[in-house]
């Protein structure tokens, strides 16, 4: 379980060629820091658990753990947040950034976000019927409905998707350590 686990800063900057404008690394560059990042790491721990809460850096971490397991041996899974949380709503291969569900998220881990609360039925009514369905690669233009208005949300529903998600990856840390 994540009781003897080692937890890692999170890194600050990453990939995110989606937006049109963002702070970060190009895709190879970050790749290589994320798969030396994680090699290291190896020699530190006997399973590693890359938790990745940002979608646009989930293909340079997904390759950067493959890297890892070829040169170090390690046993490495990623966990893909968004995308987790996409299909436990129902949207597989939503965009769901800037939307009511993100609000619903940043509400429950105590950020004061624009917009108006209310039950997570009617939040999850409206991320069904404004979020953006690509498929990989998309970019922010692809999705204008994302960066709108302010949306509603539910703290309630964003602190359920997160204890979903520190389940989720208490159980991906266990299988990933079972080998």
């Amino acid at each position: 379980g994540l009781a003897s686990a080692y937890v890692a800063p999170a890194v600050a900057y990453s990939t995110a060629l989606e937006h049109e404008v963002h702070v970060g690394s190009e895709p190879e560059a970050f790749t290589r820091y994320l798969a030396g990042v994680i090699s290291s790491m190896a020699r530190l721990a006997p399973c590693i658990v890359v938790a990745v809460f940002h979608g646009g850096a989930v293909p340079a971490a997904v390759l950067a753990a493959r890297e890892a397991r070829r040169a170090a041996g390690a046993r490495v899974a990623v966990y893909d947040f968004w995308g987790r949380v996409a299909e436990r709503l129902g949207l597989g291969g939503a965009a769901l950034h800037g939307g009511p569900v993100e609000a619903s998220i940043l509400a429950a881990c105590g950020v004061d976000v624009p917009g108006r609360p209310a039950p997570a039925d009617r939040v999850l009514d409206e991320a069904r019927r404004t979020y953006c369905s690509l498929p990989g690669g998309w970019l922010g233009e692809d999705c204008p409905r994302l960066y709108g208005e302010p949306a509603a949300y539910s703290p309630e529903l964003g602190s359920r998707l997160v204890r979903e998600a520190r389940a989720d990856i208490e159980e991906l840390a266990g299988r990933a350590c079972r080998g």
